[in-house]
Protein backbone atom coordinates (compact mmCIF):
# COMPACT_ATOMS: atom_id res chain seq x y z
CA UNK A 1 0.00 0.00 0.00
CA UNK A 2 2.89 2.26 1.04
CA UNK A 3 4.34 1.45 -2.14
CA UNK A 4 1.37 2.59 -4.50
CA UNK A 5 0.94 5.83 -2.34
CA UNK A 6 4.74 6.68 -3.26
CA UNK A 7 3.95 6.16 -6.89
CA UNK A 8 1.07 8.24 -6.63
CA UNK A 9 2.57 11.14 -5.32
CA UNK A 10 5.46 10.61 -8.01
CA UNK A 11 2.96 10.67 -10.46
CA UNK A 12 1.11 13.67 -9.13
CA UNK A 13 4.46 15.33 -8.78
CA UNK A 14 5.66 14.48 -12.57
CA UNK A 15 2.46 15.91 -13.83
CA UNK A 16 2.01 19.31 -12.37
CA UNK A 17 6.10 19.78 -12.98
CA UNK A 18 4.93 18.93 -16.51
CA UNK A 19 1.66 20.94 -16.44
CA UNK A 20 3.52 23.85 -14.90
CA UNK A 21 5.93 24.13 -17.95
CA UNK A 22 3.12 23.63 -20.13
CA UNK A 23 1.39 26.89 -19.04
CA UNK A 24 5.20 28.82 -18.95
CA UNK A 25 5.23 27.88 -22.94
CA UNK A 26 2.40 29.48 -22.86
CA UNK A 27 3.36 32.69 -21.59
CA UNK A 28 6.44 33.13 -23.47
CA UNK A 29 4.12 32.29 -26.64
CA UNK A 30 1.22 34.80 -25.55
CA UNK A 31 4.52 36.99 -25.32
CA UNK A 32 5.89 36.74 -28.53
CA UNK A 33 2.49 37.16 -29.97
CA UNK A 34 1.64 40.42 -27.99
CA UNK A 35 5.09 41.87 -29.61
CA UNK A 36 4.25 43.84 -32.64
CA UNK A 37 6.38 45.45 -34.96
CA UNK A 38 5.94 48.86 -36.63
CA UNK A 39 7.34 51.23 -39.16
CA UNK A 40 7.63 54.74 -39.71
CA UNK A 41 8.93 58.10 -39.74
CA UNK A 42 8.76 60.15 -36.47
CA UNK A 43 6.46 63.15 -36.70
CA UNK A 44 6.17 64.96 -33.17
CA UNK A 45 8.74 64.41 -29.89
CA UNK A 46 7.34 64.66 -26.58
CA UNK A 47 7.25 63.16 -23.00
CA UNK A 48 5.18 61.12 -21.15
CA UNK A 49 4.94 59.38 -17.72
CA UNK A 50 5.78 56.02 -18.07
CA UNK A 51 7.69 53.40 -15.23
CA UNK A 52 7.44 54.18 -11.85
CA UNK A 53 6.21 57.65 -12.67
CA UNK A 54 9.42 58.57 -14.69
CA UNK A 55 9.25 61.14 -17.50
CA UNK A 56 10.07 58.98 -20.57
CA UNK A 57 10.18 60.70 -24.48
CA UNK A 58 7.49 59.83 -26.66
CA UNK A 59 7.58 59.66 -30.01
CA UNK A 60 4.91 60.02 -32.33
CA UNK A 61 5.28 57.44 -35.44
CA UNK A 62 3.58 58.43 -39.06
CA UNK A 63 2.90 54.63 -39.95
CA UNK A 64 1.02 53.66 -43.41
CA UNK A 65 -2.32 52.58 -41.19
CA UNK A 66 -1.80 55.24 -38.23
CA UNK A 67 -0.03 57.56 -36.04
CA UNK A 68 0.58 55.43 -33.08
CA UNK A 69 2.81 57.03 -29.63
CA UNK A 70 5.30 55.18 -28.79
CA UNK A 71 6.98 55.19 -24.91
CA UNK A 72 11.01 55.31 -25.31
CA UNK A 73 12.66 55.73 -22.27
CA UNK A 74 14.02 58.72 -19.90
CA UNK A 75 15.45 61.51 -21.88
CA UNK A 76 18.78 61.59 -19.86
CA UNK A 77 19.00 57.91 -20.56
CA UNK A 78 19.04 57.48 -24.16
CA UNK A 79 21.76 60.55 -23.76
CA UNK A 80 23.84 58.67 -21.47
CA UNK A 81 23.88 55.97 -24.29
CA UNK A 82 23.98 58.15 -27.12
CA UNK A 83 20.52 56.85 -28.72
CA UNK A 84 19.29 60.36 -30.27
CA UNK A 85 15.82 60.32 -31.89
CA UNK A 86 14.81 63.69 -34.10
CA UNK A 87 11.56 64.37 -36.07
CA UNK A 88 12.13 62.68 -39.58
CA UNK A 89 14.19 59.83 -38.32
CA UNK A 90 12.60 56.87 -40.06
CA UNK A 91 12.10 54.04 -36.87
CA UNK A 92 11.38 50.72 -36.84
CA UNK A 93 10.44 49.02 -33.43
CA UNK A 94 8.95 46.13 -31.67
CA UNK A 95 6.33 47.51 -29.31
CA UNK A 96 3.94 45.40 -27.00
CA UNK A 97 0.27 45.59 -27.65
CA UNK A 98 -2.03 47.57 -25.41
CA UNK A 99 -5.47 46.44 -25.26
CA UNK A 100 -6.77 50.28 -25.45
CA UNK A 101 -5.84 51.96 -28.12
CA UNK A 102 -5.33 55.13 -27.04
CA UNK A 103 -2.46 54.14 -24.47
CA UNK A 104 1.18 54.68 -26.08
CA UNK A 105 3.17 51.38 -27.08
CA UNK A 106 5.79 50.58 -24.97
CA UNK A 107 9.03 49.48 -26.67
CA UNK A 108 10.75 46.70 -26.62
CA UNK A 109 13.65 47.26 -29.30
CA UNK A 110 14.28 50.09 -31.83
CA UNK A 111 16.10 51.09 -34.62
CA UNK A 112 16.82 54.13 -35.93
CA UNK A 113 17.18 53.22 -39.19
CA UNK A 114 18.51 56.84 -39.82
CA UNK A 115 21.14 57.16 -37.46
CA UNK A 116 22.00 53.53 -37.87
CA UNK A 117 21.51 52.65 -34.32
CA UNK A 118 19.52 50.21 -32.07
CA UNK A 119 18.79 49.68 -28.75
CA UNK A 120 16.84 46.95 -25.89
CA UNK A 121 14.55 49.47 -23.62
CA UNK A 122 12.58 46.86 -21.94
CA UNK A 123 12.95 42.93 -21.26
CA UNK A 124 10.44 40.81 -23.15
CA UNK A 125 8.58 41.03 -19.50
CA UNK A 126 8.31 44.21 -19.12
CA UNK A 127 11.14 45.78 -17.70
CA UNK A 128 12.81 48.24 -18.27
CA UNK A 129 16.54 48.33 -18.57
CA UNK A 130 16.86 51.41 -16.51
CA UNK A 131 16.74 52.01 -12.80
CA UNK A 132 14.30 54.08 -10.86
CA UNK A 133 16.09 57.19 -11.15
CA UNK A 134 16.84 56.93 -14.86
CA UNK A 135 20.38 55.33 -14.79
CA UNK A 136 21.05 53.10 -17.14
CA UNK A 137 21.40 49.02 -16.49
CA UNK A 138 21.21 47.63 -20.33
CA UNK A 139 23.82 47.11 -23.62
CA UNK A 140 25.22 49.33 -25.05
CA UNK A 141 23.40 51.43 -28.28
CA UNK A 142 25.14 49.70 -31.34
CA UNK A 143 24.92 50.29 -34.61
CA UNK A 144 22.28 48.94 -36.50
CA UNK A 145 23.45 45.78 -39.24
CA UNK A 146 24.02 46.19 -42.52
CA UNK A 147 21.98 44.28 -44.87
CA UNK A 148 23.42 41.28 -45.97
CA UNK A 149 25.89 41.12 -42.61
CA UNK A 150 25.36 39.93 -39.82
CA UNK A 151 25.26 42.11 -36.16
CA UNK A 152 28.15 41.41 -34.65
CA UNK A 153 27.40 38.67 -31.23
CA UNK A 154 28.02 39.09 -27.24
CA UNK A 155 31.13 36.70 -28.26
CA UNK A 156 32.61 38.71 -30.82
CA UNK A 157 32.36 39.18 -35.13
CA UNK A 158 30.22 36.65 -36.58
CA UNK A 159 28.55 33.58 -36.13
CA UNK A 160 30.41 31.61 -34.50
CA UNK A 161 32.39 34.37 -31.67
CA UNK A 162 35.93 33.85 -30.61
CA UNK A 163 35.61 29.65 -29.73
CA UNK A 164 37.80 27.40 -31.32
CA UNK A 165 34.68 25.18 -31.97
CA UNK A 166 34.60 23.74 -35.25
CA UNK A 167 34.69 26.09 -38.17
CA UNK A 168 36.88 28.31 -36.14
CA UNK A 169 39.72 28.03 -38.46
CA UNK A 170 41.90 27.57 -35.74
Amino acid sequence: MRRRARKLVVLIAMLLIAASGAAGRGRDEARARALLTVEGEVIELDSAAAEGGLSVVMVTLSTDRADLKLLLAPAETLAEIGFEVRVGDALRAHVFRERDEATPLKVHRVLNMTAKTMVRLRTLHLRPVWNDVGAWRGGDCRPAPEKGREAPGPRGPGPGGRGGGPGSGR
